[in-house]
């Protein structure tokens, strides 16, 4: 359980969806974390109706050579919220 691995020193947590499959991140945005989603492995997956990439705060992907999307070298993207807090 990822909850038994946080304490009160974690502030994020970045979650790989991998090999074409979402991660259940369901108990994860429980945890009053902010959430990172790493969706280069599993562009285009849905969890419960929504795309992988669209639950966490930021989500992030890369193109590299042995990703799903190559961008024929390098390169990705970072997906920031509209309602991003201020601090």
């Amino acid at each position: 359980m990822p909850a038994r691995q946080c304490s009160h020193l974690s502030h994020a947590m970045i979650v790989p969806h991998m090999f074409g499959l979402p991660t259940p991140i369901d108990e994860l945005l429980q945890l009053g974390l902010l959430i990172i989603e790493d969706c280069a492995m599993a562009i285009g997956a849905v969890h419960r109706g929504r795309k992988v990439g669209s639950f966490g705060k930021l989500s992030i992907c890369s193109f590299y050579a042995t990703k799903m999307f190559s961008a024929a070298g390098e390169g990705g993207y970072l997906r920031i919220r509209r309602n991003w807090p201020k601090r």
